[in-house]
């Protein structure tokens, strides 16, 4: 069964640009490509913080950045990172360090690429998911938490949902 520390939405590329390289690939990229990738590696998080404050003027923002930016680097294997394509929502579990690429971005190693199916086989289609799970997408940054984490790792382990039992 999957189980996670943790659940996050991320949104790959401005307006999902890729989305169908990294899930082709199973791969986590990220930009963010001004951060100093040395400062993120050594955990540095106050610096971040700082340069992004610098660069926004405005310190709730430069928070923000930083949730994220650290939040990419330090997910580890128990972490669950969703996203949504082509009315599928896929899953996958980053491994390994975020590798520096020539253009700035970052990217990571999944532990077993993107997938589009519970567990069992079942496809992940949007039209089957919760709307307290979909507006996740609504989310104007890069990374954000899923609220709705049990409800995920109930659907990607094919549990049978609470309110689904009670009817039945």
């Amino acid at each position: 069964s999957i189980e996670a520390s943790s659940v996050y939405f991320i949104k790959l590329g401005e307006k999902g640009k890729w989305e169908e390289e990294c899930i082709d690939n199973g791969i986590l990229r990220f930009g963010y490509n001004a951060t100093s990738h040395e400062m993120c590696l050594n955990g540095d998080w106050d610096g971040v913080r700082k340069y992004w404050a610098e660069r926004r003027g405005n310190g709730n923002a430069a928070t923000n950045d930083t949730r994220q930016i650290r939040t990419y680097y330090e997910s580890g294997e128990s972490t669950v990172f969703i996203t949504f394509h082509a009315g599928l929502m896929y899953w996958c579990q980053p491994t390994g360090p975020a590798l520096l690429q020539d253009n700035g971005e970052k990217i990571r190693s999944t532990l077993h690429g993107w997938s589009s199916k519970s567990i069992g086989g079942a496809p992940l289609t949007v039209d089957r998911l919760s709307g307290n799970l979909l507006k996740v997408q609504m989310y104007r940054g890069t990374i954000c938490e899923v609220k709705a984490a049990t409800y995920l790792l109930q659907k990607l382990n094919d549990e049978v949902l609470p309110q689904v039992a009670a009817a039945d």
